[in-house]
């Protein structure tokens, strides 16, 4: 996903995703360094913030059953059907525009 689309959230965001406070991600950051799952590192800084890719944390958390709000796996497969759905879309566009669809007289 290039990252103009992805979703990017601070670590305040993925504390109120998490339902735990500020603090408790930095220490899973912590400790998760070197980790089999590490905590998704930062694509980008955003006022001097580091940001990371929402679909990225919300895998995290499913993985590592990390946060007190299960819904983040829901938040994932949400963005992830978006993502299929523009995608048919835009698909069901280009071949209806190529087709030269012209419509028929009634009559």
């Amino acid at each position: 996903m290039n990252e103009s689309a992805a979703l990017l959230m601070n670590l305040s965001d993925v504390a109120a995703l998490a339902h735990v406070q500020r603090p408790v991600v930095s220490m899973w950051r912590k400790r998760s360094i070197g980790s089999a799952q590490p905590f998704p590192g930062p694509v980008a800084l955003e006022g001097g913030r580091e940001v990371f890719d929402a679909d990225q944390v919300a895998a995290w958390l499913a993985v590592t059953g990390r946060g007190n709000n299960r819904s983040h796996v829901r938040f994932a497969a949400g963005r992830l059907r978006s993502r299929v759905i523009v995608a048919v879309a835009g698909i069901a566009f280009l071949w209806l525009r190529n087709r030269r669809w012209r419509p028929t007289s009634t009559g």
